[in-house]
This record gives structure tokens, C-alpha cells and sequence, in this order.
């Protein structure tokens, strides 16, 4: 709504012309919606962006600093975050399928009910993140940092969770995950899971069926 927008504005503008000329209307319309398909956000910092609508399938944030960010249900398929700033944000309901948070900082943000199927989240910074019933099918938690995580009712089915640090993670989990068991890559469930998370300091409990 008008007045509402003016409250915010980057503390740097996007370098990417095409993407700064958007967020520049954004600001300056009456609308609430934010539409940055396909666009390059690299570089820019957004602190405390918080659109009541956010669309951004296949948008660039590479290295884009997004903390306390509220991207809650943003429509965010296929964008990349890889190494981006996402510190405090919050994520809740968002659709990052497929999407790249490869090397981020995710520290206390909020990925409650994400649509993350096959979404990577490689060498990234999910320390104290809330991942309660977060659809993680596929996705890749490679060497991530799921310390402290509330993992409550969370899907990992397909899930790769090799080397990645887990200690204090808690909740109960539906599915199967490939982890790391020296010297291979295993694929467990249930009890077997269970072991992995509690042998690296995590009180998760597993339940083997996913339903839907």
C-alpha cells in the first residue's frame, strides 16, 4: 500500500540494472506484490526485505545479504542463495524446489513447512534453523550445519545428509536419508537412522513411512 514500501529501501542497491529498476518501482507502487523472475539480485544487500508477496523462480542472490529478511511463502523455485546472508530470515511456507543455498548463512531462520524438495543446501549454515515439517525430499545437506535444528515432522526422504553436523538437532523425521558410515555412503531409516543422529549428538527419532 502507498507510504508502506517508502518505510524500507536497500542498504545496497542490486548492480544488475534490470533488477535494480524493479525493486525501484516495487517501492514506489501501490502494490504489495514483489515480482523478480529471473533476475540478478548478486551482490546487493536486502536486510529486512519483507514483501507481503514475493516471486522470484530462477532469481540470482548469489552472495546477497538477506537477514531478517520475511520471505514467508515466497515463490522461490530454481532461485540460487548460493553464499548468501540469510541470518534471522524467515522462510516459512516459502517453494524453493530446486533452489541453491550451497555455502549460506541460515542461522535461526525459519523454514517452517518449505517446500524443499531436491533443494541444496551444501556446506551451508543451518545452525539453530526451525525445519518443522520442511518437505526436505532429495535435497542436499551435504557437510551442512544442522546444529541445534528443530527438525520436528520434517520429510527427509532421499535426503543426503553425508557429513553433515547434527549435534543437539532434535525432532522426529519421516524417511530414509543417505548418510556417511565410514568408509561408504549408506542409505538408513528407521532405528539405523535413529543410531546415526544419536552417535553425533542429535535426539531425532525416525518414522520409515512418509505419507503423500
Amino acid at each position: 500500500m502507498s507510504g508502506i514500501h517508502e518505510t524500507w529501501s536497500p542498504r545496497v542497491w542490486p548492480p544488475n540494472v534490470e533488477a535494480a529498476d524493479v525493486l525501484k518501482a516495487y517501492l514506489e507502487a501501490d502494490g504489495e506484490g514483489f515480482y523478480g523472475i529471473g533476475l540478478d539480485f548478486t551482490g546487493s544487500d536486502l536486510t529486512g526485505f519483507s514483501p507481503v508477496e514475493c516471486w522470484v523462480t530462477s532469481a540470482d542472490f548469489t552472495s546477497c545479504v538477506l537477514q531478517d529478511a520475511d520471505l514467508g511463502g515466497a515463490q522461490a523455485t530454481d532461485a540460487r542463495f548460493t553464499r548468501a546472508n540469510l541470518a534471522r530470515a524467515v522462510l516459512s511456507k516459502a517453494v524453493l524446489s530446486r533452489s541453491s543455498f550451497d555455502g549460506a548463512d541460515l542461522t535461526s531462520a525459519n523454514l517452517t513447512r518449505v517446500e524443499g524438495a531436491n533443494t541444496s543446501f551444501r556446506q551451508a549454515n543451518l545452525t539453530d534453523v526451525v525445519l518443522v515439517s520442511a518437505d526436505l525430499r532429495g535435497a542436499d545437506l551435504s557437510s551442512a550445519d544442522l546444529t541445534r535444528c528443530d527438525l520436528n515432522w520434517a520429510v527427509v526422504d532421499n535426503a543426503v545428509l553425508a557429513g553433515a553436523t547434527v549435534a543437539g538437532a532434535s525432532g522426529t523425521v519421516r524417511g530414509a536419508a543417505a548418510v556417511e558410515v565410514s568408509p561408504e555412503r549408506r542409505v538408513l531409516d528407521g532405528a539405523r537412522l535413529e543410531q546415526w543422529f544419536a552417535e553425533r549428538g542429535a535426539s531425532v527419532t525416525v518414522e520409515s513411512s512418509v505419507s503423500g
